[in-house]
């Protein structure tokens, strides 16, 4: 990676990792809390969220069925 810029490292960090952010089998820690998150919102048809640092979407994505 020799000549990169800190925005191009960052980038193919990320790249490597992301698919593992949602692999329940890898992630527990973020993926079996959704259900009892949404419980605990309890949306409704017209709220609208901000989902503030949201990584790869889980809890958008959750939101948004």
């Amino acid at each position: 990676m020799s000549g990169s810029t800190h925005d191009d490292r960052i980038r193919a960090a990320f790249t490597s990792q992301a698919a593992t952010f949602e692999d329940p089998r890898l992630n527990v820690a973020f993926t079996s809390s959704v259900p009892w998150l949404l419980d605990q919102m309890a949306p409704g048809i017209e709220d609208i969220v901000l989902d503030v640092a949201g990584g790869t979407g889980i809890v958008s994505r959750a939101l948004a069925n």
